[in-house]
């Protein structure tokens, strides 16, 4: 610990005696400055010492750029501004050299530059949770769109969703592909799908009308296996019937589906294979042809 010894003046010091002891204090005094260690100090004063010490600050300027630097030893964190005529640049870096979280915006004139770990949004318009969750209150307008190749849209119009399709009302304006099902539903359980052009599919479901100009079905040879001919069927228990859709109140002929043998289920109704059935009508047809002949040949051999 350094010290010094207290100056003592007397008022009856000579001139040369006064000199004498200021020259001596102030040889004191410049040694113990010289020579000041821990024990000099309170302990508040070196623990805030301490403190600053891992604390660095740099404020650099220019005609051309402000930079300000910050940097935190102690707790592995380093900030930097910087700010010119054409960017402004922001970073944050956090963590030790292996694990280290790095934030980085820069802000230019024509776009924004933005690296960082997670970004979130908490705004009136839109909402943006740290897993990517997004919320917004208004429309999405943009050239492309592809999420994870499950749901993508060009820059023509052409969707392409990989899974189902729920909605109250389709209306494309271009070309839609769907990987699973399409299902329309509205207030009463029946929504209006409206296809411009092309509707490609594995089956449809039409609970009310189609509107068309024509359908095609697949009935290429080369796509089927264990072809079979069909036995003539009893068409005598099938009821033509016309009646009128509860949602809709529109009026429709054709069958009950419980009146069938094997009815087909979608979702919470019934339906009728209306397509599969023509083939049943043919088979029944060629079976009473057979019939038919069958009698005109008796009845020619009696004449």
């Amino acid at each position: 610990m350094s010290v010094f010894k207290e100056l003592v003046l007397s008022k009856e010091e000579d001139k040369k005696s006064l000199v004498k002891k200021l020259y001596r204090f102030s040889e004191d005094l410049k040694f113990t400055l010289s020579n000041l260690d821990e024990d000099n100090f309170s302990r508040s004063f070196l623990d805030w010492e301490s403190e600053k010490k891992s604390l660095t600050r740099t404020i650099k300027h220019d005609a051309d750029e402000l930079q300000i630097k910050f940097e935190d030893l102690e707790a592995d964190s380093y900030g930097q501004l910087e700010q010119s005529a054409k960017s402004i640049k922001l970073l944050v870096n956090c963590g030790s050299v292996v694990e280290t979280m790095l934030s980085r915006m820069e802000l230019y004139g024509e776009h924004i530059d933005l690296k960082t770990g997670h970004v979130t949004i908490d705004a009136n318009n839109m909402k943006l949770d740290a897993a990517g969750n997004a919320t917004f209150s208004g429309a999405i307008t943009g050239g492309t769109m592809n999420l994870g190749n499950n749901f993508a849209v060009d820059a023509s119009g052409h969707v392409v969703l990989q899974g189902d399709l729920r909605c109250n009302l389709l209306n494309p304006k271009k070309k839609t592909t769907v990987g699973g099902d399409v299902t329309v539903e509205g207030s009463e359980g029946y929504g209006g799908c409206t296809v411009g052009r092309t509707l490609t599919g594995s089956e449809a479901y039409i609970v009310d009308s189609l509107s068309c100009k024509k359908v095609t079905e697949t009935s290429d040879a080369r796509v089927k296996t264990n072809v079979t001919t069909l036995s003539a069927p009893d068409m005598t228990a099938i009821c033509p019937v016309s009646w009128h859709f509860k949602a809709t109140g529109k009026e429709s002929i054709g069958f009950i589906a419980q009146e069938l043998d094997k009815p087909v289920r979608r979702q919470k109704s019934l339906r009728v294979e209306y397509g599969e059935m023509g083939a049943m009508w043919v088979a029944a047809i060629q079976d009473n042809q057979r019939r038919i002949d069958r009698i005109r040949g008796k009845i020619e051999g009696r004449e």
